[in-house]
């Protein structure tokens, strides 16, 4: 599911939040996750869990006007799988 889009000022490091609260079902909870980009300019680090049902990542890098997709993977507690992205678009400061 497309979740929006965002700009990333270059040079920033940016954290993210992802909140999952609303599509998880009462008593479940975030098992693991992964997040990736599409740009080879761009890195994403420091990927948490928190709560059981945010996650967390930072976002740096990129080149001015660059359009990329970062990509959230989340796999729930009965092995149900979310596949979401958000696109960011690189702007100047």
């Amino acid at each position: 599911m497309q979740l929006g889009s965002r700009k990333h000022t270059v040079g920033n490091v940016t954290i993210y939040f992802v909140d999952y609260w609303r599509a998880l079902r009462e008593g479940d909870w975030i098992a693991s996750c992964s997040v990736t980009t599409s740009s080879a300019d761009t890195s994403i680090t420091n990927v948490l869990i928190q709560e059981g049902h945010v996650i967390q990542f930072t976002l740096s890098g990129g080149v001015l006007n660059e359009v990329f997709t970062v990509t959230v993977q989340a796999t729930d507690n009965n092995s149900e799988i979310s596949n979401d992205t958000i696109d960011f678009n690189v702007v100047g400061p």
